[in-house]
């Protein structure tokens, strides 16, 4: 009986002891192709899905990749609940320093100004005061929707669910302006509608490793991200 005690007591220490399974990182997206394009089954691919993914399997850390929505993303990451993305520097993130960014970036993505065609294309975003504009809901826009959204620049900012919808509204006259990221509305857009639209870029944006402080070794992830992607630039290279 003594010895099956101490075997017990044994297996038990060295169970312990064998380590843990990694678990896996914690990766947001949001549907924006052509960078992210989320299936109906859930499945996430795109160019910026497949460059996470290379990064990732380079650096031997295990993820998992889950969709949402603009504005719960953000949040997610804000609480550590998603701990990677990529995003831009400007907009929500920038306001209080919960995350942390890569060094360098890693993609850009154009801001645009859509209007019909008999509607006069602004030079800058001041221009935009007086008019109706629409807005991707928690899309990031930096300093632009608050900037828009102050009582006396109205009349009024939309927040609309879909690019789809959002281009609708244009087309029909209810708002005279649309506010969206080239890459976003390319994938949607008809040539009809095309052609009866003209828009001016108003920014290019740099996109970057996104880690949120609220993960475990945030700052030693990011670095062990940085090396992985120069790993993969000098193969592409």
């Amino acid at each position: 009986m003594r010895y099956r005690y101490l075997s017990v007591f044994f297996c038990i220490i060295l169970l312990n002891a064998q380590p843990l399974a990694a678990r896996p990182l914690a990766v947001g997206v949001t549907h924006l192709p052509p960078f992210y394009v989320v299936e109906p089954d859930g499945r996430v691919s795109g160019v910026l899905a497949d460059l996470i993914k290379r990064t990732l399997n380079d650096a031997k850390i295990p993820y998992l990749v889950e969709s949402y929505p603009p504005k719960r993303l953000y949040e997610n990451v804000v609480a550590g609940v998603t701990e990677m993305t990529v995003g831009i520097k400007v907009g929500p993130f920038s306001e209080i320093p919960r995350v942390i960014y890569s060094q360098w970036p890693v993609a850009s993505i154009e801001l645009k100004v859509y209007a019909l065609k008999s509607t006069p294309l602004p030079k800058k975003t001041e221009d935009l005061f007086g008019f109706s504009v629409g807005l991707i809901r928690g899309f990031q826009y930096g300093d632009r929707r608050a900037l828009l959204n102050t009582p006396e620049n109205g009349p009024f900012l939309l927040d609309l669910n879909t690019h789809e919808n959002a281009l609708s509204m244009l087309l029909s006259g209810r708002i005279d302006y649309l506010l969206d990221y080239k890459e976003s509305i390319s994938s949607v857009i008809k040539q009809n509608q095309t052609e009866l639209t003209h828009n001016m870029t108003l920014q290019n944006l740099m996109m970057f490793f996104t880690v949120s402080k609220a993960t475990p070794n945030a700052e030693k992830l990011m670095k062990t991200l940085e090396n992985s992607y120069q790993n993969i630039r000098q193969v592409d290279e």
